[in-house]
């Protein structure tokens, strides 16, 4: 028997402790379900959690068997999440580095 929602095509993640790919609608929500448990909800980590809201939202939101619109829809959003994660970091390993370099001696 196959996961709900299952992906055609994997929906890459690899962000966090999570999978590398999402395979079905059903990871995701496991992978969500994961990255909200290890999310503080203070409000530096607002945007982060608000975001892994919708995103939860719109998992919630397909039916027990997604159709292929809900399914791209799913798929679109994991992509802008796992963009928004990654430019975030992106920008705190710059600042580390420019802090670093302006620090030295």
């Amino acid at each position: 028997m196959s996961e709900r929602g299952q992906f055609i095509r994997p929906a890459l993640w690899g962000i966090g402790t999570g999978p590398e790919k999402l395979l079905s609608v059903a990871q995701a929500e496991e992978a969500v379900a994961a990255w909200l448990d290890q999310t503080p909800d203070q409000p530096r980590y607002a945007e982060e959690r608000e975001r892994l809201l919708a995103l939860r939202q719109i998992l919630r939101n397909t039916g027990p068997v997604p159709s292929p619109a809900e399914v791209q829809s799913v798929k679109l959003a994991i992509k802008g999440f796992v963009r928004f994660v990654r430019l975030r970091d992106a920008r705190r390993q710059a600042a580390y580095s420019s802090h670093r370099e302006t620090s030295r001696p």
